[in-house]
């Protein structure tokens, strides 16, 4: 019996960490990003190299911040506006 329960509390566990880490997570790679922003990854690429999508660099990686991804959709939205 102890078998059969393992398995389902494996998928439980592991579905439960990947929200958590997700939940919780302030800086996004690129392809995260681009998710959100329903675009793709070299769009996003484009958008951090223009200076449009503000980004950080740790060592050689590229994180784009939640905030930063909240005031791109903003600066979009004040332009489609005005």
């Amino acid at each position: 019996m102890l078998a059969s329960v393992a398995p389902r509390y494996m998928i439980v566990r592991q579905a439960f960490r990947r929200t958590e880490m997700t939940a919780t997570a302030k800086l996004l790679k690129v392809g995260e990003a681009a998710e959100r922003l329903s675009l793709g990854k070299s769009k996003v690429w484009e958008l951090v190299a223009r200076g449009e999508l503000a980004s950080v660099k740790i060592d050689g990686a590229r994180r784009i911040s939640e905030r930063a991804v909240d005031e791109f959709i903003a600066d979009l939205e004040a332009k489609a506006s005005a």
